[in-house]
C-alpha cells in the first residue's frame, strides 16, 4: 500500500522553496571592499535597538559596525548606482541588504517601523521568537517584498489593508499569533502570491472574496480561527490550488461546486464547521484530493455522497466522522474507491451494518495532522485499494 506521505504535499514544502533564493543571493564576504549601505545599516541599528533581547547572545552591532552585511542573518546583494544621470558607464558599487533571516533566534519586544527603510528587501523571516504588540504599517511599504514571515510570535491587533501594497509577495505566513478582526479584503493586487497561511490567530468574520484573483496560489491555509458564513471563494480561478485547508471555522452553507476546478488538490480540509446539505455531484467529475477531511458538519445524504465520492480516482484518506446522522447506509453497500486507503465514518450513528464481509483490511500510517483530528474510541474502517465493502461491523 503506497504509504501516505508519498501523496501528502508537507506545508513547509512552500517555505522551504523561497528560503532558497536566501543563501544565492552574494553577501559581503564576496566584496571585502565594500560596506553596507548606509541608510540599512541605521535601519538595522534602530531594529536592534528597539528589542528587549539579544540575538544569540549578542546584539547586531557586535558585528563590526561598519559591515551591516556580516551581521547574524543579513543577507546582502550588488547594486549598481550611476554617479550622474548623463553617465551610465560610470557607476559604483553598492551592497544592500535584500534579506533578514532571523527566525528562532529568541527576539523579544516591538517591531520597530525602522525596517522600512530596507527599500531593496525581499525577504523577511521573523518566524518563531517572541515578538508581540501590531505590525507597523510601514512595514507594508516594502514593495520589493516576495516572502514575509511572521508565524509563531505573539503579534496583535489587525493585519491591515496595506497588505495590497505588497504586490511582489509571493509567501505570506502569518498563523500561530494572536491577530484579530477582519482579514483583509485586499489581495486583489497580489498577483504573484502563492502561499498564504493564517491558521491559529483569532481572524473572524468573511474569508475575502479577492483571495480568488490570486491566480498562482498553491496553498491557502486560514484554519483554526472564526471565520463565518458561506464559502464564496471563485475556485474556478484557482486552477494551481494544492492545499485547501479550511477547518475549524464557523463557515456554513454548502460545500462549493466550483471546487471542482481545483484538478491539482491534494488536501482538502473542511472538517469541524456547520456546512450542511450535499456532496456537489459535480465533484465526482475530476479527481479529488488524496486527503480529504469533512468531519464535523451537518452533511446529509450519505448515499449521494458515496456515490460521488467513489469516483474520485486518487482519493486516499476520506473523514466523514459526525455527519449524516441517522441515515441507512446504500444497499449494495461501498463499492468503487480503487485508491482508498482508509474510511472514516465514525459517530455518524449509521444504520445497515447487518453483515459485513471485508475482503481484506489493514491499518495505514496516517499523517499526524489526521490523527490528532480523529477520535480512536469509535469505530474505523480500513481496506485495501480494489476490494468492496459490504455494510456491517468491523471485526
Amino acid at each position: 500500500m503506497k504509504d501516505l506521505w508519498q501523496v501528502l504535499p508537507m506545508y513547509t514544502l512552500f517555505c522551504a522553496v523561497f528560503f532558497i533564493f536566501l543563501y544565492s543571493q552574494p553577501c559581503a564576504s564576496s566584496s571585502k571592499n565594500l560596506s553596507c549601505n548606509s541608510d540599512d545599516l541605521r535601519a538595522l541599528e534602530a531594529f536592534s535597538n528597539g528589542l528587549d533581547s539579544r540575538i544569540d547572545g549578542g546584539k547586531f552591532h557586535d558585528a563590526p559596525a561598519a559591515n551591516c552585511c556580516s551581521w547574524p542573518g543579513v543577507r546582502c546583494a550588488l547594486f549598481s548606482v550611476f554617479s550622474s544621470p548623463s553617465s551610465i558607464n560610470s557607476t559604483n558599487q553598492s551592497l544592500r541588504v535584500v534579506g533578514l533571516d532571523l527566525a528562532s533566534m529568541a527576539l523579544k519586544g516591538l517591531l520597530s517601523n525602522s525596517l522600512s527603510g530596507l527599500d531593496q528587501l525581499s525577504f523577511l523571516n521573523l518566524s518563531h521568537n517572541s515578538l508581540r504588540g501590531t505590525v507597523p504599517p510601514e512595514l507594508f511599504h516594502l514593495r520589493r517584498l516576495e516572502v514575509l514571515d511572521l508565524n509563531s510570535n505573539g503579534f496583535t491587533g489587525d493585519l491591515g489593508q496595506g497588505i495590497s501594497n505588497l504586490t511582489s509577495l509571493s509567501y505570506l505566513d502569518v498563523s500561530f499569533n494572536q491577530f484579530t478582526g477582519f482579514i483583509p479584503d485586499s489581495f486583489h493586487g497580489l498577483q504573484r502570491l502563492e502561499s498564504f497561511s493564517a491558521e491559529s490567530n483569532s481572524f473572524e468574520g468573511r474569508l475575502p472574496n479577492s483571495l480568488s484573483s490570486c491566480s498562482m496560489l498553491r496553498l491557502l491555509n486560514p484554519s483554526n480561527n472564526s471565520l463565518d458564513g458561506n464559502i464564496d471563494l471563485n475556485f474556478t480561478s484557482l486552477v494551481h490550488l494544492v492545499v485547501l485547508n479550511l477547518g475549524s471555522n464557523h463557515f456554513s452553507g454548502h460545500i462549493p461546486k466550483s471546487l471542482s476546478s481545483c484538478r491539482a488538490l491534494q488536501v482538502l480540509n473542511l472538517a469541524s464547521n456547520n456546512l450542511h446539505g450535499k456532496f456537489p455531484k459535480v465533484l465526482g467529475t475530476f479527481t479529488l484530493s488524496p486527503i480529504c477531511q469533512c468531519q464535523k458538519n451537518s452533511l446529509s445524504n450519505v448515499s449521494v455522497a458515496l456515490q460521488t465520492l467513489q469516483e474520485c480516482q486518487n482519493l486516499t484518506v476520506l473523514i466523514l466522522t459526525m455527519n449524516f446522522y441517522g441515515e441507512e447506509l446504500p444497499n449494495n453497500g461501498i463499492q468503487g474507491f480503487h485508491s482508498l486507503q482508509a474510511l472514516v465514518v465514525a459517530v455518524c450513528a449509521l444504520t445497515g451494518f447487518d453483515s459485513l464481509v471485508v475482503s481484506k483490511y489493514q491499518r495505514v500510517e496516517f499523517p499526524r495532522f489526521v490523527l490528532e483530528s480523529l477520535d480512536w474510541r469509535h469505530s474505523i474502517v480500513y481496506w485495501e485499494p480494489g476490494f468492496s465493502v459490504l455494510p456491517g461491523p468491523v471485526k
